[in-house]
């Protein structure tokens, strides 16, 4: 949920007898307010809403400072897509990496003495889940979808383009 003013949000960070608190769904609306504020995609933004969205749900309550690497990178660890598969690395880094930028921006302004995503472990992307068709499996499945969906077919085995984006 984007908000009409994040200012208000960074102003109310600093508080609670001088120490610098931010709750942490206050932060996740700030920041992304703060990308809508400077032009950022539509996919972007919802891309922001939906995975803090889900860090945010896990962690109710928590304010910002209360985060250390161990805390973000267990959570990242244990990470599960929405139909209780376990998250691939891709996802698992492109959780860390919006998490990254989401707490550097409280670094940043002086809200966190450090970003606790500096020192998450970086894991390369396997390939071992990847199979490949062989062409005469893409034959097979080009004769046998009705012509109305082929080119769909045909530009997602030809141009690597997925479900959602040949749709």
């Amino acid at each position: 949920t984007v908000t009409a003013d994040p200012s208000d949000k960074i102003r109310g960070a600093r508080s609670f007898n001088g120490a610098r608190c931010v709750a942490i769904f206050d932060g996740a609306t700030f920041d992304v307010a703060d990308k809508a504020t400077k032009k950022r995609s539509q996919r972007h933004l919802s891309d922001l809403n939906s995975r803090l969205g889900r860090f945010v749900a896990t962690n109710p309550g928590k304010a910002l400072e209360d985060f250390d690497t161990a805390d973000i990178q267990q959570w990242l660890d244990r990470l599960k897509n929405l139909d209780g598969t376990p998250a691939s690395a891709v996802s698992r880094r492109n959780f860390a990496t919006v998490l990254g930028g989401f707490f550097e921006h409280y670094r940043r302004r002086g809200v966190l003495p450090e970003n606790p995503c500096a020192d998450l472990e970086r894991e390369k992307p396997g390939t071992e889940d990847i199979e490949f068709w062989t062409p005469k499996e893409a034959e097979a499945l080009l004769r046998a979808v009705p012509e109305n969906t082929l080119p769909a077919f045909v530009l997602s085995l030809f141009c690597g383009l997925r479900t959602a984006e040949a749709a």
